[in-house]
């Protein structure tokens, strides 16, 4: 069962945020006299109108209105969305060609906005815990169920916008200090205390007084809502999605595997590369390709089979950094360092060596961030060393990756192998826009302050 109460808080939400991502714009309007009956306020109705659009579009496109419970947890994700929000503007700007917002207008704004958006939202967290403020009326309901997932109810019960006072657990387990009575005495409890909602763990199968309460339900007038133990069956988590009232359970969360969100992420990735490509590629790669033709013979991209999605191999390129064309196999400290040219080395500490792996991008074979590609040897060694190690490849390889920023590259020793893999699915169960721009600016920042592990 959803929270009862999200969309009710999520529409106050959104009212009062457009309401002040306004008020803002007016405050500033009047400070830079930009009003519409002032001299400098002939566009002001054209800007105040791009603002609330590009705000409406980031909001539903980040689905910003999601529950958020802790401070924190809020504050991140707004600035995360204005941060969004200034950099849609800005480029809506850009591509309008309007030249009537100032810098230092644009940067009040966005100040201002996060200062009235971070305590609106401070303030809307301590009213939700006092919902009597808000006319809100919680339903009694009981849990039936045991083991671990009592404290995990409890938890969820707790939480205001469930909507639900929990007047009771019932379970044949007396251990736990929640439990308030046995199963026998639910229908009991029941009529004496205008329970109206029934959550249970338990299914009619399994135990007489469900299955009496599943028959009779409509007649006593309650919900009765059945809530899985999956950890009775599964030790790791598990995702559950219902299509034609049928359960699909998977063992991992795979964001991409969702088509707008594959959809989202390669559109990303070719807009960066083209852009990224048309800044550098027609003055870098003509500089750095007469630079390995000066120090070295050989040619001057190194083009290496290497694992794909789903084991698929892929040609791989890169600018060569060796003497001479490399064999296939994998560079390592100690004798083929001794191989590297001078200009290569200079490649690899700024990672430049990397820059084609744009056009692979471009090719459909990787994306701009995620698992590093590994070659075809090691990937068959490592398969039959790590149980897991298949899994990174669920998803594109990447120019760069959450393991990468996080202090993981260099040589592939198998300790450092299973770092990595931990990073890497992380990175698969939690991806989104947001993180995969938080690992290009890491990535970005290393590049210039220069990587320690780059080698």
């Amino acid at each position: 069962m959803p929270y009862r109460y999200t969309s009710f808080f999520n529409i106050v939400q959104f009212l009062v945020d457009l309401f002040l991502l306004n008020v803002a714009y007016f405050i500033c309007s009047a400070l830079f006299d930009q009003l519409w009956y002032q001299v400098n306020g002939k566009h002001f109705y054209s800007l105040l109108y791009q603002f609330n659009i590009c705000w409406l579009l980031i909001v539903f496109y980040t689905k910003y209105y999601a529950i958020g419970i802790s401070f924190i947890e809020i504050s991140r994700k707004t600035l995360r969305v204005i941060f969004q929000f200034a950099f849609l503007v800005i480029l809506s700007i850009f591509l309008m060609k309007f030249d009537y917002a100032s810098r230092l207008f644009f940067f009040t704004f966005i100040s201002l906005l996060v200062c009235v958006i971070l305590i609106w939202k401070y303030i809307f967290i301590l009213l939700s815990k006092y919902y009597n403020l808000f006319q809100v009326k919680k339903r009694k309901a009981i849990f039936i169920g045991s083991g671990s997932i009592i404290d995990k109810i409890n938890e969820i019960f707790g939480n205001d916008y469930f909507g639900f006072e929990l007047s009771g657990v019932f379970s044949d387990e007396t251990t736990n200090e929640h439990v308030y009575g046995k199963i026998d005495e639910v229908q009991d409890f029941i009529h004496n205390h205008n329970i109206t909602t029934v959550f249970s763990s338990i299914m009619p199968t399994q135990h007489r007084v469900i299955n009496n309460l599943a028959l009779t339900r409509d007649m006593l007038g309650i919900r009765l809502v059945f809530v899985p133990d999956f950890k009775l069956y599964f030790k790791s988590d598990v995702t559950v999605q219902l299509e034609n009232n049928l359960a699909f359970i998977s063992f991992r969360k795979e964001p991409l595997e969702d088509l707008y969100n594959s959809a989202r992420k390669r559109i990303f990735d070719i807009v960066l590369s083209l852009f990224i490509l048309a800044l550098f590629s027609w003055w870098l790669f003509p500089l750095i390709g007469l630079l390995i033709k000066l120090t070295s013979k050989g040619p001057i991209l190194f083009k290496q089979l290497r694992s794909g999605r789903m084991g698929q191999p892929f040609l791989c390129y890169k600018f060569r950094t060796m003497e001479s064309d490399p064999s296939a196999t994998q560079a390592i400290d100690g004798s083929t360092a001794l191989r590297i040219s001078r200009i290569g080395c200079l490649l690899r500490k700024t990672s430049l060596d990397e820059f084609p792996q744009f056009i692979n991008v471009l090719l459909g074979h990787m994306s701009v961030v995620g698992p590093r590609p590994h070659m075809l040897k090691d990937t068959e060694e490592y398969r039959l060393l790590l149980q897991t190690y298949m899994v990174r490849l669920y998803l594109k390889p990447g120019i760069t990756g959450l393991a990468q920023i996080s202090g993981h590259r260099g040589k592939l020793s198998f300790t450092e192998m299973k770092e990595r893999l931990k990073w890497d699915i992380y990175y698969m169960e939690h991806w989104g826009l947001w993180l995969d721009i938080q690992i290009i600016l890491k990535t970005t920042w290393l590049v210039l302050k220069g990587d320690p592990q780059a080698n």
